[in-house]
C-alpha cells in the first residue's frame, strides 16, 4: 500500500513537470504548434535562399557594370592626355609662329579660358565684328564724300573775309541769338500758362458739365411736374386717381351695359365713353342718352364706392331720382346691381318716384302729402 502511495505521489509530480512544460496543452496540439513553427521556419528559409540568389546576381551585374566603368574610364583619361598634348603641342606651334616683340605668348589658362566660349558666342562675336567693318567702310565712305564736298566748296567759294569782320559777324548773329532765346522764353511762357488756363477751364468745363446734368434732370422733372402753385403736379395725381376710378367704374359699368368702356380724355381730367357697338367709337358724355347718362354716373358712384374702399369702407350709397328716364329693361339692370351691393352688406338708399321699384324695395320710408303743405312718413316693410 506504501508503494502505491508513493507511486501516486510520483504520478503527481510527473504530472505537474508536464503541465509546468506544456503550460497545459496536449501533446497533440503541441505537436501541431511545432510542426507550424518548422513549416514557418522553412519558408523563411527558402525565402532567404531566394534572395541570396537575386543578390549574388545583382553582385555579379555590379562586378560586370564596375569592369566596364573602369575600362571606360581608363579610355577616357588616355584620350584626355592625348587631347591635353595636342593642346600643348599647338600652343607651342601658335607661339611660334605669332613670336613678335608686341605679341604676348600665349598659355594654357588662356586657352581654357578661350575654350570656354560656346559656339553661339562666337558666332554672335564674328557678327558684330562684321557689323563694324561694315560701319567702318561706311564712315570711310562718308568722310570721303566731306573731304571732296570741302575741296569744292573751297574752290568755288570767292569771299574771303577777314578774321575781324568774322568776329564782328559772330558777335552781331550772337546778339541776335539771344534776343531770339528771349523771346522764344517768352513765348514758352505763354504757352505754359495758356495750357494753365486750358487746364483750369477743362476743369470748369467739367463741371459746368456736371451742373448742366443735374440741371437737365430737375428741368424734366420740372417739365413734368413743377409749377409754383402745383398746379402742374395736382393735376397729374388727379389724373392717375381718374384713371384708377375709370377702372373701377369700368367693371361696375359692364355689368350694367356691356357697350360702354370710359376713358380718361389724354392730358386732361375730361371722361369720354367708347361704344363699343360702333367700332370704339369714341363719343362725348353729352352725347348719351338720359338712361345712359344715368347708367354711366351709377357706374361711377359704384367705381367711386370701390376706390374708397381701399382705405375706407363706404357702407352707404344715397340715388336721388334718375329712374324716370329708364326703360323697364334698363331699369331692371339698375336694381340688379344695388341689389348686389345690398348683398353685400352696404345701405342702399333710393329717392324715387317710380311706380315699378317699389315692388322690389323691401323697406320702404313712404312720404305722402297732406293738406295745408304738411306730410306724413311711414315706414313699411314688404318682406
Amino acid at each position: 500500500m506504501a508503494t502505491v502511495n508513493k507511486q501516486q505521489v510520483a504520478l503527481d509530480d510527473l504530472r505537474k513537470s508536464r503541465m509546468n512544460i506544456f503550460e497545459g496543452k496536449s501533446v497533440s496540439s503541441i505537436e501541431s504548434d511545432l510542426e507550424k513553427a518548422l513549416e514557418d521556419i522553412n519558408q523563411q528559409v527558402e525565402i532567404a535562399h531566394r534572395q541570396n540568389e537575386e543578390l549574388q546576381k545583382d553582385w555579379i551585374a555590379s562586378k560586370q557594370q564596375q569592369a566596364i566603368l573602369e575600362n571606360n574610364w581608363k579610355q577616357a583619361k588616355t584620350r584626355c592626355a592625348q587631347l591635353d598634348q595636342k593642346i600643348i603641342d599647338w600652343i607651342d606651334y601658335y607661339n611660334q609662329q605669332n613670336n613678335a616683340a608686341d605679341q604676348i605668348p600665349l598659355d594654357r589658362d588662356q586657352v581654357d579660358h578661350l575654350l570656354s566660349y560656346t559656339e553661339q558666342w562666337m558666332e554672335d562675336q564674328l557678327e558684330k565684328i562684321k557689323l563694324a567693318d561694315q560701319q567702318v567702310i561706311t564712315a570711310k565712305s562718308k568722310l570721303e564724300q566731306r573731304d571732296r564736298d570741302l575741296q569744292k566748296h573751297r574752290a568755288t567759294t570767292g569771299d574771303q573775309r577777314s578774321l575781324e569782320d568774322l568776329l564782328a559777324l559772330q558777335l552781331s548773329k550772337g546778339s541776335q541769338l539771344e534776343q531770339h532765346q528771349m523771346a522764344v522764353m517768352e513765348r514758352q511762357l505763354r504757352i505754359e500758362n495758356n495750357q494753365k488756363n486750358l487746364k483750369k477751364q477743362g476743369q470748369v468745363q467739367k463741371q459746368i458739365e456736371q451742373q448742366l446734368q443735374k440741371y437737365e434732370g430737375w428741368a424734366a422733372l420740372n417739365g413734368l411736374i413743377g409749377s409754383r402753385d402745383g398746379r402742374r403736379f395736382r393735376e397729374i395725381a388727379q389724373q392717375y386717381t381718374l384713371d384708377l376710378l375709370l377702372g373701377y367704374a369700368n367693371k361696375h359699368l359692364y355689368v350694367l351695359s356691356k357697350r360702354y368702356v370710359l376713358s380718361r380724355i389724354p392730358d386732361s381730367l375730361a371722361i369720354q365713353v367708347i361704344d363699343q357697338d360702333m367700332a370704339d367709337e369714341l363719343r362725348s358724355v353729352y352725347s348719351l342718352s338720359g338712361g345712359e347718362s344715368f347708367l354711366v354716373s351709377l357706374a361711377l358712384a359704384l367705381g367711386l364706392a370701390s376706390l374708397s374702399s381701399r382705405r375706407l369702407k363706404v357702407e352707404s350709397l344715397f340715388i336721388d331720382e334718375g329712374f324716370g328716364s329708364l326703360d323697364p329693361t334698363t331699369l331692371s339692370v339698375a336694381m340688379d346691381a344695388l341689389e348686389r351691393l345690398k348683398d353685400q352688406g352696404r345701405k342702399v338708399g333710393v329717392i324715387s318716384h317710380v311706380q315699378e321699384m317699389t315692388e322690389r324695395i323691401a323697406v320702404q320710408i313712404q312720404v305722402h302729402k297732406k293738406p295745408s303743405g304738411k306730410s306724413n312718413i311711414s315706414v313699411e316693410s314688404l318682406a
